[in-house]
């Protein structure tokens, strides 16, 4: 099931697990030593991912694709979230990590 598109699964994998991440920092008051951690998370994470990805066989549609997929994703909700009346709960946090998760994927587009 998994051969040939284990690099796919992996990306997402380390999208969704990132995103979670970015609300559950946004949930969680930690310690300024824990900034090392989560920096090196959002660095060595993100990195991995594209690695993983561009393993994979790609065409030009992959590209096209990933890249319009995210555009959509990010700038979208950065639009919505201008409307949002200042903050209201959880939408702007969780709008925000995905919004993240859209400049992930169109920046593997690229």
């Amino acid at each position: 099931m998994f051969e040939g598109r284990r690099g796919w699964y992996v990306f997402a994998a380390c999208l969704l697990f990132l995103t979670g991440v970015r609300i559950l920092l946004a949930a969680v008051d930690l310690p300024p030593a824990f900034s090392f951690v989560s920096a090196a998370i959002f660095i060595l994470v993100p990195f991995g991912a594209l690695f993983f990805a561009a393993s994979q066989e790609w065409k030009a549609a992959h590209g096209w694709g990933l890249l319009g997929v995210g555009v959509a994703i990010h700038i979208g909700l950065a639009i919505a979230m201008k409307s949002l009346d200042g903050p209201v709960g959880w939408t702007p946090v969780i709008m925000e990590a995905v919004a993240q998760l859209g400049l992930m994927i169109w920046a593997t587009g690229l």
